[in-house]
């Protein structure tokens, strides 16, 4: 900064009246030569108007007044984009952006150095979060792409709001491609920088047009599909090249190549694999395409997929029966036959005996007789299907269990026969209160209604070939407000055989027909299969396992991602009690070990973050024990789960990586700075600084005062010879 000068010998209106009179006596004398040639008239004059100019300068003494910021006494701050948008390698460019970046500071001008050098340069990288490098601009030589937003605001910002006692804030250098997609407005953020006094300068990176790019990405895949179900994955491969390519496009699963195809690329075409998947679990899938050398970016010719394949669904159906009657035999043809749903059985065959089929390990002997329906049996079944005459054997931890399994698990309760044999906890939980007695000795028709246990298919396909035997039947004589007739016979008053309530969690349903395998007798085996199969799926439809695993199956890159499950206690409750942790296996094969922490605002849910580095298929594995309370003793359990997840690079960052000079532009106008390309940049001397740093001041006289007055003798000496020359005094 320089600013001109005076330091007077005498005071201004002193040096004012000199220069007054003296410039009187020139025009005065001037006057007075009027007989004299012009060229000597024009020689006198020249020579009084220097005089008069140098004796004017004698007695202002002007000087120069220069300010320089005072070395090491403030702070210049270099900001570097490391975003994934700064990877691009722009059309015919041989380096990406942050390479050119490097390049750049790497190769400044010596002037621009020893500039830097004269305050403490700090260097930081940024993405949506501010990092420190250290002092100096050689830190910037190792710059790495990291995961994250863009947010270039809120770096400004961070510099603006540090508070530093001992240094104060000079200015700012800020090397991006303008490229902002989190926090707040570069622009508002460089308006508080005006308003403090301090110039960012900004060094822009990249052009406005895009990139030549061929990029692959897998369209609408599934989460899940069942085991050997043809699966189709569709890949669309986009280009923006200016010349059409013809390119292998290849399926990997597990890192194996499973097929390939070859397109004839323009702009953009769509490539669909069918797969069949044989085992059960989490199966990974990319796409790829091969990185061309005029291709800019070589993170979009990949694209990751996680499918987890599950079993055919077979629900686990439990009948509980007072005594061996008909309905179960035809039920096991039923489900040999169907093999949609899997039958277990407990069967009282006489006092203290009782038969057991089918049950799940650990449920099959107990010491003591009883129907033993304890939550670890229940917790594996989807439905339980009630012969009402067992129900005057039912333990009260049976009972209890039974409705805790309807009502917080979600499962289903089918109760057939008489309903005065049922305790009053189980009555309150059917859709019907009383039943009367129906006797035919003619087969009636029946008639199915789409409520809430049969849909339009299963009518269409029981209408008009559905007869009811003749024989003994309950019909339901007074039924719940909220319950739903399915099934009633229109020539007895309509009589109602089967309602369905939903309850809690789950569903119960009420069946007043005991006899329905006599269909089968009478030729009618697929009526009675269609009317089971709905049945059974009404009531395990809604049923939910003890852990439930809600993580995402996909991520963008350094995307935070929360790791959530859901647990029940033996209760079907949420426990609030239980323990988790997450092995999370990156592509790489490294391994992460996290703690899921429970969540105050909801029981039996807990949830952990992580924030993938590394694109590809990661696979989870949980391990959860809980507590749980039996009726002597508490007992802990582990439960194990997996879960996978992918991670691609995607989202606002490198969807769009054009680059936005006029925003860095704005930026420099609005604070005072200086915009520059890379190649401005390295023939810059010096950066705009602020006017609010210490300074350091020196003033220079425009002229020696002897050099001035012995000009001035020789100016008024050679007036004297010109003047006596021409004859003038």
């Amino acid at each position: 900064m320089t600013h001109l000068q005076f330091q007077p010998v005498l005071a201004w209106h002193w040096i004012v009246l000199w220069l007054l009179f003296a410039f009187a006596l020139c025009i005065r004398d001037c006057l007075r030569s009027h007989r004299v040639s012009i060229r000597y008239r024009v020689l006198l004059l020249c020579l009084e108007g220097t005089s008069l100019l140098l004796l004017t300068a004698i007695l202002a003494q002007p000087a120069i007044q220069q300010a320089t910021p005072a070395k090491g006494n403030y702070r210049i701050l270099l900001l570097a984009d490391h975003s994934a948008s700064m990877a691009t390698r722009d059309a015919n460019a041989s380096r990406t952006r942050l390479e050119l970046l490097e390049h750049t500071i790497a190769n400044r001008s010596p002037e621009l150095s020893q500039f830097l050098a004269n305050g403490r340069t700090e260097t930081f990288a940024f993405t949506d979060e501010r990092r420190y490098l250290g002092n100096g601009p050689d830190t910037l030589h190792s710059l790495t792409i990291q995961p994250g937003l863009s947010a270039p605001g809120t770096a400004i910002d961070a510099c603006l709001r540090e508070s530093s006692t001992a240094l104060s804030l000079g200015a700012i250098l800020l090397l991006s491609d303008g490229r902002t997609n989190a926090g707040p407005s570069p622009t508002e953020v460089a308006k508080q920088a005006k308003a403090l006094g301090i110039p960012i300068s900004c060094v822009g990176f990249g052009t406005p047009e895009a990139p030549w790019d061929i990029s692959v990405r897998f369209e609408d895949t599934p989460a899940q599909t069942e085991r050997d179900h043809p699966l189709t994955l569709r890949a669309t491969v986009h280009s923006t090249l200016p010349s059409s390519r013809t390119l292998p496009v290849e399926l990997l699963e597990n890192g194996i190549v499973i097929a390939s195809k070859t397109v004839s690329l323009d702009k953009q075409e769509q490539v669909d694999f069918s797969v069949t998947p044989r085992t059960e679990g989490h199966h990974g899938y990319t796409v790829r395409v091969p990185h061309l050398p005029e291709d800019s970016r070589a993170d979009t010719d990949v694209d990751y997929a996680v499918v987890h394949v599950l079993p055919p669904p077979q629900p686990l159906v439990l009948l509980v029966a007072g005594g061996l009657d008909w309905e179960l035999p035809f039920l096991r043809q039923f489900l040999r036959k169907d093999k949609q749903f899997r039958l277990a059985s407990i069967v009282m065959t006489g006092k203290n005996r009782f038969h057991r089929q089918n049950l799940p390990e650990d449920n099959q002997t107990f010491d003591q007789p009883g129907f033993h329906l304890t939550p670890r049996l229940l917790e594996e079944c989807s439905a339980v299907i009630l012969d009402t005459r067992a129900a005057p054997f039912l333990q009260e931890t049976d009972i209890a269990a039974l409705r805790t399994f309807v009502e917080n698990k979600g499962g289903g309760l089918l109760a057939r026969g008489p309903i005065d044999f049922l305790p009053d906890a189980l009555r309150e939980m059917l859709p019907v209160r009383i039943t009367r007695p129906l006797a035919s000795k003619r087969a009636l028709p029946l008639e199915f209604r789409t409520a809430i246990l049969f849909d339009q298919d299963t009518v269409d396909a029981l209408a008009g070939h559905a007869r009811l035997p003749a024989g003994h039947v309950l019909a339901l004589e007074q039924a719940k407000r909220a319950a739903s007739a399915a099934l009633l016979l229109p020539e007895a008053a309509d009589s109602v055989l089967l309602s369905g309530l939903a309850f809690g969690a789950g569903r119960t349903a009420y069946l007043g027909w005991e006899e329905s395998w006599q269909w089968r007798l009478a030729g009618n085996a697929e009526n009675h299969l269609v009317f089971w199969r709905a049945i059974f799926t009404w009531l395990t439809e809604t049923e939910k396992p003890r852990l439930r695993i809600l993580t995402p199956v996909r991520a963008s890159l350094g995307e935070e991602l929360a790791l959530d499950i859901t647990i029940t206690g033996n209760d079907f409750q949420p426990a609030s009690n239980a323990r988790a942790t997450a092995v999370i296996t990156a592509p790489d094969s490294n391994s992460t070990t996290l703690t899921l922490e429970p969540q105050w605002n909801e029981d039996g849910r807990y949830t952990a973050t992580f924030t993938p580095t590394t694109t590809g298929e990661h696979r989870i594995h949980y391990q959860i024990t809980v507590d749980e309370p039996t009726a002597d003793s508490t007992q802990t359990r582990t439960f194990e789960g997996n879960g996978a997840f992918v991670t691609r690079q995607s989202g606002p960052e490198t969807e769009d990586t054009t680059a936005n000079l006029p925003l860095l532009q704005d930026i420099a106008r609005i604070t005072n700075g200086a915009f520059f390309t890379p190649e401005t940049f390295l023939q810059a001397s010096e950066l705009p600084v602020s006017q609010n740093i210490p300074t350091t001041t020196q003033l220079r006289p425009l002229a020696s005062p002897w050099l001035a007055l012995s000009a001035l003798t020789t100016l008024l000496a050679s007036l004297w010879y010109a003047r006596r020359r021409i004859g003038l005094k």
